[in-house]
């Protein structure tokens, strides 16, 4: 079945012989299938997560994605405790198509929105499960990206809510790596009395990859 996908992908800038910059916008190429995306990004969180790791040298403990068939978890991943399951929610909270997705929210309701998916996907769960549960919440839009305060936000909600997730991550592609967090659990230091209700006026505007462009001389 195929899934429309939004735009993603990486700003590359260079210095050309001459002294001058040039810059790049090289889009993810999403696979088609539903089934295929979620494999693609799967993999490439993982390979995002060991590329770059809290400590050096440290591998990210979820590892080997496989696809599950229709009416299941829709990974199992290996753990340290065995096998795991690994679910996946795209943040795509779109009134029509990708292109015509805003390119600017309001913090707060952003952030209530995507909290609704998550509850609404743990309590298709019990609470105690013989594996291990993941979720792995991603974007395929650059319009969606999330912002340090829609993370701080759910980090919030999360830590005070009861939820059949071991984990909760956030990953957004671009190129071979890309953008990731965990959302839940962190630690009390992470937190630092965050309080979503302060920043119900804020908004976050995300800029098209697309339109950058590279100004003035570089230094080779």
């Amino acid at each position: 079945m195929t899934k429309p996908t939004g735009i993603s992908g990486s700003f590359h800038v260079q210095i050309n012989p001459d002294g001058s910059a040039s810059g790049l916008f090289v889009p993810v190429a999403f696979s088609k299938s539903k089934s295929e995306i979620e494999q693609q990004v799967a993999d490439q969180f993982i390979r995002s997560m060991n590329a770059h790791p809290v400590q050096e040298k440290e591998k990210f403990f979820l590892s080997a994605p496989r696809l599950n068939q229709e009416n299941d978890f829709d990974f199992t991943v290996d753990s340290p405790q065995g096998e795991a399951f690994l679910e996946l929610m795209e943040i795509a909270p779109l009134k029509g198509p990708y292109q015509e997705a805003p390119t600017h929210y309001n913090v707060y309701d952003f952030s209530k929105t995507i909290l609704q998916g998550i509850l609404s996907k743990s309590q298709s769960y019990p609470q105690q499960m013989a594996n291990d549960l993941f979720l792995l919440i991603y974007v395929t839009h650059w319009s969606f990206t999330l912002s340090k305060l829609v993370i701080a936000c759910l980090r919030y909600w999360c830590a005070s809510t009861p939820l059949a997730f071991r984990a909760i991550f956030y990953y957004a592609p671009r190129g071979n790596s890309g953008l990731h967090d965990q959302i839940y659990p962190v630690s009390s230091e992470i937190l630092n009395d965050f309080d979503p209700e302060k920043v119900r006026a804020e908004f976050c505007l995300n800029l098209d990859p697309r339109t950058w462009y590279v100004q003035g001389k570089g230094s080779a």
